[in-house]
């Protein structure tokens, strides 16, 4: 758990999230089935939790590529964000779930990333320039165009600036491809699966869930603003 003050983003995220909970439907008695006002109640957690979230990923993602980019223009300083912008936006990802988890153990791993020597950002300053603010650009347009918060779009959006996505517990990657899963039901479909449904009481454990998680990105990304390998 984070000792340091959360970006502003996410304490908009854990406002919105606890909102979200406060306003849940009452769990029916013992024995009975959800009537249609609770299953609807369920379904408007999830939308709305969703895209707090997803606006949460998308924000946070362009501040820090923002912060890349204004450091190197500005002060000469192209750190880990920076290099990776400057190369992996050009990058077409595969679709592909295997593939996505063989990639994984690679990218934002501590040994591997994109190496420019100080020499050469001194003499391909020009061309660095171009690469950085095209990636930049390519980046903000990726995020535009994002569709959601399950594990592929957030692989997606995270390793593109060196993030390190299997230091998040697997309990939240699990649950926000869980909450993406009903979303798109209740989104979607219009109707959610019996199946899908969550019990009521649990919801307020998926929140935490997502703040512990999301808390935890949001450190790393503090963190990775100020790394320079």
């Amino acid at each position: 758990m984070s000792i340091d003050m959360p970006s502003g983003v996410y304490r908009t995220l854990r406002k919105r999230l606890n909102q979200l909970v406060a306003v849940l439907p009452t769990p029916p008695s013992p024995g009975r089935s959800l009537s249609q006002a609770q299953k609807d109640g369920i379904a408007f957690y999830a939308v709305m939790t969703h895209a707090a979230c997803e606006h949460y990923l998308e924000r946070r993602c362009s501040e820090i590529a923002d912060h890349a980019l204004d450091a190197f223009t500005a002060r000469n300083k192209l750190g880990r964000v920076g290099k990776h912008l400057c190369l992996l936006p050009y990058v077409t990802f595969t679709k592909q779930d295997r593939d996505f988890t063989t990639v994984a153990e690679l990218v934002g791993a501590s040994g591997f990333g994109v190496h420019i020597s100080s020499a050469k950002q001194l003499s391909s300053r020009a061309e660095l320039t171009l690469a950085l603010d095209r990636g930049h650009k390519i980046y903000q347009r990726s995020i535009e165009q994002n569709h959601g918060i399950s594990y592929k779009y957030q692989f997606k959006l995270l390793s593109y600036l060196g993030v390190d996505i299997k230091v998040f517990s697997p309990n939240f990657l699990s649950r926000v491809d869980q909450l993406a899963t009903l979303r798109g039901e209740a989104a979607h479909k219009g109707v959610v699966a019996a199946q899908t449904l969550p019990s009521i009481t649990d919801l307020p454990t998926w929140t935490q869930d997502l703040l512990d998680g999301y808390l935890d990105l949001d450190d790393a990304l503090k963190t990775l603003k100020a790394v320079r390998t």
